[in-house]
Order: C-alpha cells, then structure tokens, then sequence
C-alpha cells in the first residue's frame, strides 16, 4: 500500500511541477511581451519617420530632376510639344515607342534572312 501511494504521491507531484513549469513559462513570456510591445512600438515609429523622411527627399529630388529636364527640353523640342504632353499623354507615348523601335533597328539591324535560306 506504500508504494500506491508513493506512486500516486510522485504523480501529484509530478503534475503540480508540470502546472508551474508553464504557468512560469507563461509569466515569463508575459514579462517579454510587455517589455517589447513598447521596444517594437518604437521601432515602427522610427522607421515610419525615416521613411516619410526618404520620399519626402526622394520627391524632393524628383522635381528637381523634372523641373531640369523640363527646361532643357523646352530648350529644344520644338512647337510647344512639352506644354501640350500633359493634356494628350498617349501621343507621347506612341511617340516613345515609335522613337525607341527606330533606334532599335539603328543600333541591331535585322537578322540575314538569306543565310537562314540557305541553312547555315
């Protein structure tokens, strides 16, 4: 009869250290959730800062360079093409892709169309 209840003894204690083993774990994640919900907090806002930071410069720069190339290309595109793109910006599109086609047959003329005749 000891020994039963030795045993069940040992299983009880068993039991109760298991209880304590998670409930310490659970207060100790407690405890690090506590102290990095506000380290993680701080993070956010300082990358959230340093990024409005960054597009601000970033636009910043980007008016720049667009009020630059606007003047030079004033300078020389003629017939007030450069006032009339925004109001019509497929056209100046089509035209890009037109004037990108034409250096692209400049720059890498077309295949031998004989040579493939001939099976080399």
């Amino acid at each position: 009869m000891k020994d039963k209840a030795f045993a069940k003894k040992v299983n009880r204690d068993v039991n109760q250290v298991k209880k304590d083993f998670a409930e310490l774990k659970d207060d100790g994640i407690t405890v690090l959730n506590r102290k990095l919900k506000p380290l993680a907090h701080n993070v956010k806002k300082t990358v959230d800062s340093a990024v409005k930071t960054i597009n601000n410069a970033v636009g910043n720069g980007f008016d720049q360079y667009n009020a630059k190339v606007k003047d030079v290309v004033i300078d020389i595109v003629p017939n007030g093409f450069v006032n009339k793109t925004p109001r019509f910006p497929w056209a100046a599109i089509s035209l890009s892709l037109a004037f990108g086609l034409l250096l692209g047959a400049l720059f890498k003329p077309a295949r031998n169309l004989l040579a493939e005749f001939q099976g080399r």
